[in-house]
């Protein structure tokens, strides 16, 4: 009726998630709301999505839980508000590289080049976790020390419902079952807006 557009895919993961379902609803003016749905068939450590930003970004602001690093379950002393940092300051460079730099309880974030320009993310209904790094997750993977961590020319961006809290090794695949998402059904959902640069002058 708007003249826009939605896509409906459905995504199998048989070892994991089961069925994955996400629509992507798209306007004329650019906009795009992502609808995700998913039933584990196993109990989860992350429940999100994952993607690619370009490099040319510089900075983040967001509404959340910050300034600093912060996790489920370890963001009480993380205050609630609006925050602006550079985005190679978003991250937190462990001895032994892991995942780092998680925001929870965000509202909204935008990513803009020194223009302005870039994107903005904001939740629909729940809020949401994210981090961004200049490094991909298979580098976070593979690496030993942090050194060997490579500066990547375009940026991994993590948009997350549920993420395990800082008593979980994603990498190491801890044992503590404390804070993994239960077996049932999730939805959650965002708004996906390019900034022009003309809105933050």
């Amino acid at each position: 009726a708007n003249g826009g557009i939605a896509l409906h895919c459905t995504y199998r993961y048989p070892h994991m998630a089961g069925k994955v379902q996400v629509t992507y609803a798209i306007d004329p003016c650019g906009s795009m709301e992502v609808h995700y749905r998913v039933k584990p068939r196993r109990k989860m450590i992350r429940l999100g999505m994952t993607m690619g930003l370009h490099g040319g970004l510089t900075t983040a602001s967001y509404f959340g839980r910050g300034p600093h690093e912060n996790m489920s379950d370890r963001n009480q002393g993380a205050l609630m508000g609006i925050f602006r940092q550079e985005i190679q300051a978003l991250r937190h460079d462990y001895v032994k590289p892991q995942f780092n730099g998680n925001r929870t309880d965000t509202r909204w974030v935008e990513v803009s080049d020194c223009d302005g320009a870039g994107l903005r993310f904001e939740a629909l209904d729940t809020s949401f976790e994210w981090s961004l790094w200049d490094y991909n997750m298979q580098d976070l993977s593979q690496a030993r020390h942090i050194n060997e961590l490579p500066a990547r020319d375009a940026y991994t961006f993590n948009l997350d419902l549920f993420e395990a809290g800082a008593h979980f090794d994603f990498l190491s695949g801890g044992q503590d079952r404390q804070w993994l998402a239960k077996n049932k059904s999730y939805e959650f959902g965002f708004r996906l807006q390019p900034l022009s640069g003309d809105e933050h002058p």
